[in-house]
């Protein structure tokens, strides 16, 4: 999972957590993209259902926490709460780093950038926004991707996968033709630079 619009985000998200910015750190007609990209190591061809189901579940949990913030109290978006839970997020995956075997050379090194890129977030911060302006919000899903859905130069990073968008508008408000579109940009500027 990986939030692809705003493109500075993470770099927001750092600011925020250093006490640099209040929140909404994010306006309210930017456009915000989330990203989920299912089969990111191997191809998903054989059962595409159990995983929409998957994804169709997430989108539960984020309509249940849009929802949440929706109906909660207004400190829900006091910059010092928002920002001691993403302390509070940090200081877990500081101590999930430090329960790492030092033999088990197969598991990342977790730094900084793991942390502005958690999946949990960036699910509260697309949650919280759109929640805090009232915005409407959209989900889509493609997939498994196939060779001719794909231009040539990601195709192989991309055939098989499955995705799910999420965007804080409807799709008739979107700058952009087709949903997808971002997801190509995206996979261009990231996934070929990887290789």
């Amino acid at each position: 999972m990986t939030m692809i619009l705003p493109e500075d985000i993470s770099e927001r998200i750092s600011a925020f957590i250093s006490g640099k910015l209040d929140f909404p750190y994010v306006k309210k007609d930017e456009l915000i993209a989330v990203l989920y990209l299912y089969g990111k190591n191997s191809t998903i061809i054989s059962h595409p259902e159990k995983v929409l189901t998957i994804a169709k579940k997430t989108v539960e949990r984020l309509e249940h926490s849009i929802q949440n913030y929706r109906n909660g109290p207004k400190s829900f978006f006091d910059s010092e709460f928002s920002r001691n839970n993403y302390i509070r997020r940090q200081l877990q995956i500081t101590v999930e780093k430090n329960n790492i075997n030092e033999n088990d050379k197969d598991r990342p090194n977790i730094d900084n950038r793991r942390i502005v890129t958690d999946p949990v977030i960036l699910s509260e911060c697309f949650s919280q926004h759109v929640a805090f302006y009232y915005q409407k919000y959209s989900f889509f899903f493609y997939g498994p991707l196939k060779d001719d859905e794909l231009t040539h130069d990601i195709r192989n990073l991309l055939s098989g996968k499955i995705v799910m968008l999420g965007y804080n508008k409807e799709q008739d408000e979107l700058p952009f033709d087709h949903p997808i579109i971002p997801l190509y940009i995206w996979a261009k500027e990231n996934l070929l630079h990887k290789d």
